[in-house]
């Protein structure tokens, strides 16, 4: 029987960072609107913010993202309808399609690699300059920074096993995702789908896990994480399972 958990971690902390932490900017205005494809060179602390507003860097550089996507407000709709929250789940439902598209392979494979998205939205005087997009990146976690990325390349997952450069694991302490070729307390060693049609409350998810995770987790210790509501709601329904380790 898998022991009681010393603790878990209902939401997958770096995805989500974008959405939970407070608005803010950087830099001078970018002179052109976003556009598929772009590189740009940012950190977490970037990463985090609302708003990102450096020019593309060239691609053949090292960068620590790429936009992946860049879409409008919905026919009808202006910025003054929607708070940070809603615009969190508007752009899960743009950049998570694309996020998939950029990675391959399958849900329970990309949510053990290492790689997430972050998305932007125009300042404020871009907004009142007609500015609608939100921009979806993709980029490559490594706990409390951004890694250069490893690859332009559509697929970016190899096919197999994913290598330790990619491959997430769990900060300790604080549990933010890194690529398990850094320092690291956690390696995710497992993931399902789960089966439910509505996502489930916190005691039912760690029910779900203590349920599950004991296929490939053998340690005191371990975590286990979802994409949380803004995932699900856009078909990601897949629970990571994570063991201890002494890396």
């Amino acid at each position: 029987m898998l022991p009681r958990p010393r603790t878990f971690a209902p939401l997958l902390v770096a995805v989500l960072a974008a959405v939970l932490l407070p608005i803010g900017s950087a830099g001078a205005v970018p002179s052109t609107d976003p556009q598929v494809g772009d590189c740009h060179d940012y950190g977490m602390k970037i990463a985090a913010k609302e708003h990102e507003t450096s020019d593309p860097v060239n691609c053949n550089k090292a960068h620590t993202a790429r936009v992946i996507e860049v879409r409008d407000l919905p026919d009808g709709k202006s910025w003054g309808d929607y708070d940070l929250a809603s615009l969190g789940n508007l752009s899960a439902k743009y950049c998570y399609p694309k996020l998939w598209d950029a990675l391959g392979r399958n849900d329970k494979v990309r949510d053990m690699s290492a790689y997430s998205y972050y998305w932007f939205t125009p300042t404020k005087a871009q907004r009142q300059a007609g500015a609608r997009w939100i921009r979806c990146d993709i980029a490559l976690n490594g706990g409390r920074h951004l890694l250069d990325l490893p690859t332009d390349a559509t697929p970016a997952l190899p096919s197999g096993k994913l290598p330790a450069s990619v491959a997430r694991c769990l900060t300790a302490h604080t549990p933010y995702t890194t690529t398990c070729s850094h320092r690291h307390a956690y390696k995710a060693v497992g993931a399902f789908t789960m089966k439910v049609s509505t996502y489930p409350s916190q005691r039912k998810l760690q029910k779900i896990a203590v349920r599950h995770c004991g296929r490939w987790v053998h340690t005191k210790a371990w975590y286990w994480t979802t994409k949380g509501q803004a995932g699900f709601h856009v078909g990601d329904h897949v629970m990571v399972c994570y063991a201890h380790t002494r890396h």
